[in-house]
């Protein structure tokens, strides 16, 4: 009927079938719809752009929007072989180049993959000569032809769908069987392919011997003598003090120095020395990461992480747009707050806001951070503590930068378990740590030092302040934080948290009635004792 209409109000034939209805009554421009969705749907999983996509999905597409795990990409895309990804990466209209290049980094513990000219990602099963295994003896240097398409994964802004390696390494490789006349193998190819086989072998159980080795040297040979307050719980990892740096594909390390934290505020930085994929924050003990599918801190349900290479705060394998884009050298730091049951991050010192709210009551928490393969951190002494929050890893790294820090008396986790590089002034004999080996050389005592004065608290009074002369939130915080407290405790109104969300619940009362007024911001009042209960 409506093509009979089209054709009667246009006075000409219509070549427009899009009207047409199929056997189930589906209109044959739907059904290309949500062809066309399908297709764009798995190009998104691959992490491949699709152009001139600008609409949004309609509210009767059949499209699933479930995110499938990083395991389970893997897998998929280890099942793939090099034909499947040519074709994807032509149809997804993805720019694309062919080059001959040069192999400079293989991917050491699995081999799953390499890297050509510090630019291009090669995984193995690219390989598009069928004669040449070069996933058994690949080596740097080793000269590859590569088609690629651009795709910026990490580093590296090409992704190749199908490589070739352009001179084999070592002597030529073996030929091949010839066939007689009556279709037979000659006894003297088949033995030589064999012998061939087997030297193939024999090299690639040399090459895993020795990546072990490498993997397990003694203490002395890989680590400083300076005692670590992280411990790998993920994949492999080089510590050497206070410092680690990734050795797979994406490993996980915690501070172990000190005890699970429950209750209270709790801080600590972290210095990068390389600017990569890493994923600081927390984790609860129910924390299960797995280095060979790539998951670790954020990318489970008990474990939550920012990530300042691609501005992105994990949890539960979801990620949101967070924070800024770090580079080496930034010192990130990580507030737990589970009073509020929030977590937050800082760069430099300055804030950069509540991450999540909305972390498990009761649960225990343990700094974590993951990297990806020879990316590093440093554990650092802490330069940038907010007010209200206690160093987590004091008592490893020294006392806090600023000095009215390093004379507060806070409660620390692990103050009984967490050994000691100096002996205390009140103990000579404090115990040390059967976790960390004693230097050889032997030094001198350090002098004594008298113990540190007690920091009171300043009691902070109600003090009415005259919001009308006051322009905007900023002028508000420069007052400072007892200023503050007092003004909110003269109107009635919670007084803690940061400086600036003292100032903002101050400014929410300004030019309004009491009425009018945020129940939120206003404190609990007290019982008194001879107050019946309701």
């Amino acid at each position: 009927a409506m093509l009979r209409s089209m054709g009667k109000a246009g006075g000409s034939e219509t070549r427009d079938f899009g009207a047409c209805r199929d056997l189930q009554g589906r209109r044959l421009r739907h059904v290309n719809q949500e062809i066309a969705l399908e297709r764009w749907h798995d190009s998104r999983v691959r992490k491949e752009d699709v152009k001139r996509w600008y609409l949004g999905t309609p509210s009767w597409a059949e499209v699933s929007k479930e995110r499938k795990p990083k395991s389970a990409v893997r897998r998929e895309a280890a099942a793939r072989s090099w034909r499947d990804e040519e074709a994807a990466a032509l149809s997804s209209g993805a720019e694309t180049r062919e080059w001959e290049g040069r192999v400079t980094m293989i991917e050491a513990v699995r081999r799953g993959f390499c890297v050509v000219d510090r630019d291009c990602y090669v995984p193995f099963n690219a390989n598009c000569d069928e004669a040449d295994d070069w996933a058994a003896d690949l080596a740097v240097g080793d000269a590859m032809r590569v088609w690629a398409a651009f795709r910026p994964r990490g580093r590296n802004l090409w992704s190749a769908y199908k490589a070739r390696r352009v001179r084999p390494r070592g002597a030529r490789a073996a030929a091949s069987p010839t066939v007689g006349d009556a279709g037979t193998t000659t006894t003297t190819t088949a033995v030589a392919v064999g012998l061939e086989a087997a030297k193939r072998a024999r090299a690639r159980r040399a090459r895993d011997e020795e990546l072990e080795r490498a993997l397990i040297l003694p203490v002395a040979e890989t680590f400083s003598l300076a005692p670590s307050s992280m411990g790998v719980v993920s994949g492999s990892a080089a510590l050497d003090g206070q410092r680690v740096r990734g050795a797979s594909e994406f490993c996980s390390v915690q501070v172990v120095s000190v005890d699970a934290v429950s209750s209270g505020k709790w801080y600590y930085e972290a210095t990068l020395r390389s600017d990569g994929v890493m994923q600081l924050g927390f984790a609860t003990t129910r924390f299960a990461p797995d280095d060979a599918n790539g998951d670790g801190v954020g990318d489970d349900a008990h474990s939550w992480s920012y990530d300042g290479c691609r501005r992105l705060a994990w949890t539960s394998g979801q990620s949101t747009e967070y924070g800024e884009a770090w580079s080496e050298g930034d010192i990130v730091g990580c507030c737990l707050d589970l009073e509020n049951a929030t977590l937050a991050f800082t760069r430099n010192g300055l804030p950069l806001g509540v991450a999540f709210d909305s972390l498990p009551k009761g649960a225990a928490f343990v700094a974590t951070f993951s990297l990806e393969d020879d990316e590093c951190l440093e554990l650092a002494r802490i330069k940038h503590l907010p007010d209200g929050f206690s160093p987590l890893v004091r008592d490893r790294l020294g006392p806090p930068a600023r000095p009215d820090d390093a004379l507060r008396d806070e409660p620390r986790p692990g103050d009984d378990q967490a050994p000691r590089d100096e002996p205390r002034p009140e103990d000579d004999q404090a115990p040390r740590d059967d976790r960390v080996e004693p230097s050889p050389v032997e030094e001198e005592p350090l002098p004594k030092q008298p113990a540190p004065l007690e920091k009171k608290p300043l009691l902070v009074l109600p003090e009415p302040l005259d919001l009308d002369a006051v322009a905007s939130v900023a002028d508000l915080e420069a007052l400072g934080l007892d200023r503050l407290k007092a003004a909110l405790m003269a109107l009635g109104c919670k007084c803690g948290g940061t400086l600036r969300e003292r100032a903002a619940r101050l400014w929410a009362t300004r030019g309004k009635p009491r009425a009018d007024w945020d129940p939120k911001i206003l404190a609990k009042t007290k019982r008194k004792p001879d107050e019946p209960s309701s």
